[in-house]
């Protein structure tokens, strides 16, 4: 599928051929963009995501799937986030941001165009299109259109990942949750990949209890979030991928809550090595 985008883009020329310094002008094209389309017998269902997710004005429990395409795997493209969240996004909505991505820049030495192009006397320099035509056939890249419409986007492969909260003993509490790419401030151990679910339930009950998150504590069990269908397309190993996903400080503040008798000890002990820390640095 070929979609035209109409964008500016910025045009360098001499006034004439007395003319040294070269001005710019702002111009105005269209391009074609190619979105990949996809029939859905070649586009299989590798997992089943079932999270809680904003849907319809509402957030409740909800089944997404995952499917494959050329080793990459795509979900529904929605609005992430703000008014209409959840909202299947469309192929007008999809033209907008490929328009967005085409990235012109802003000169602030040359707030206005200082257009002083004359037809048969000015000389055409050159101009940034390509850049413009890469960035956003660069963006369209990230999704696919299937033979109803649906528009889908790239995602990363989903993996169990266990967050803690507060100050332990129930203050804040212990998550369960399903990620697509790390955090840099979290530790490889709290990472499964989706073969993990028993794993990862095993490391949170160890976690809640060691922190004193009793309410915690088998909240996540009976149910597998995520259903692989494929599993030759789970690939995750956090251990190797993510070995420098360890943040010191945040280490030593959550042994101190696994430590402590309660949270207000474990408020007053954070504070004090977050004081000191600061000191000596």
């Amino acid at each position: 599928m070929k979609i035209g985008i109409t964008y500016e883009f910025k045009q360098n020329y001499l006034p004439n051929s007395r003319c040294k310094n070269p001005r710019f002008r702002r111009m105005v094209t269209t391009s074609d963009i190619e979105i990949k389309e996809v029939s859905t017998k070649d586009f299989p269902v590798a997992f089943r995501i079932t999270d809680y997710k904003s849907r319809d004005n509402d957030y409740k429990l909800v089944t997404d799937e995952i499917r494959t395409y050329d080793d990459k795997l795509y979900t529904i493209w929605r609005v992430p986030s703000g008014e209409g969240t959840g909202r299947i996004q469309d192929i007008t909505e999809l033209q907008s941001r490929i328009k967005w991505r085409s990235g012109y820049e802003y000169d602030p030495y040359n707030y206005k165009d200082r257009d002083q192009f004359i037809e048969g006397q000015s000389i055409i320099l050159d101009d940034n299109r390509k850049i413009h035509i890469s960035n956003m056939q660069e963006e369209s890249d990230r999704y696919l259109v299937d033979e109803t419409g649906l528009i889908w986007e790239i995602t990363g492969e989903p993996m169990y990942h266990i967050l803690t909260f507060g100050l332990g003993h129930n203050h804040g509490g212990t998550g369960f949750f399903i990620d697509y790419s790390y955090n840099p401030n979290c530790s490889a151990k709290n990472y499964f990949n989706a073969l993990q679910y028993k794993e990862a339930c095993e490391y949170f009950d160890k976690v809640a209890s060691g922190r004193g998150d009793t309410e915690s504590v088998g909240e996540y069990k009976n149910r597998e979030y995520i259903e692989v269908v494929m599993p030759e397309m789970v690939t995750r190993n956090p251990a190797v991928e993510h070995a420098d996903g360890r943040n010191p400080f945040i280490e030593v503040l959550e042994g101190i809550c696994s430590n402590s008798d309660s949270a207000n000890e474990a408020g007053l002990l954070t504070m004090a090595y977050t004081m000191a820390s600061v000191a000596a640095n």
